[in-house]
């Protein structure tokens, strides 16, 4: 009898119900703890890791105000040839070119906050240089999504 595969989800790791309950529904055991990298990784394969934004404005703040230690992380995943898939909760994004077109809703507060356009440059930097890679689901296939990244059947 084959054993239910396993999922480690990092304790930073916040409003994440929808797909932990998804998890429930599967046979797919889960258990939080604090990852070096990311937010979910199958203990199968310790190689790929996903790493989940609630969205694109999520994913700005990190670009922002957390930009160096996430630049760090994603050095150090490289690093040791883990493979992180950023993926996106963000309905009608299918490719990291769309983030282009992106509006940040405090560029009317503030001009100088990140444009979809300086978003799109410095992820698809992150593409070239380090091992990641840029995905889209909506919050209702999150779970699934998730699943299907970490090559869970």
């Amino acid at each position: 009898m084959k054993n239910k595969p396993v999922v480690w989800i990092d304790s930073r790791e916040k409003e994440n119900s929808h797909v932990t309950e998804y998890f429930d529904s599967k046979p797919i055991d889960h258990f939080t703890s604090k990852l070096p990298y990311g937010d979910y990784m199958s203990l199968d394969n310790a190689r790929v890791i996903v790493e989940r934004k609630c969205g694109i404005l999520e994913m700005v703040s990190t670009l922002g105000k957390d930009h160096e230690r996430f630049k760090k992380e994603l050095k150090e995943a490289t690093k040791y040839g883990i493979h992180l898939i950023i993926l996106i909760e963000e309905e009608g994004y299918f490719c990291i070119e769309d983030i282009k077109s992106w509006c940040n809703p405090y560029r009317k507060k503030n001009p100088r906050s990140m444009s979809g356009e300086t978003a799109y440059k410095i992820l698809n930097s992150y593409t070239q240089y380090y091992n990641v890679e840029i995905q889209f689901t909506c919050k209702g296939d999150a779970g699934q999504r998730i699943l299907e990244l970490l090559n869970i059947h």
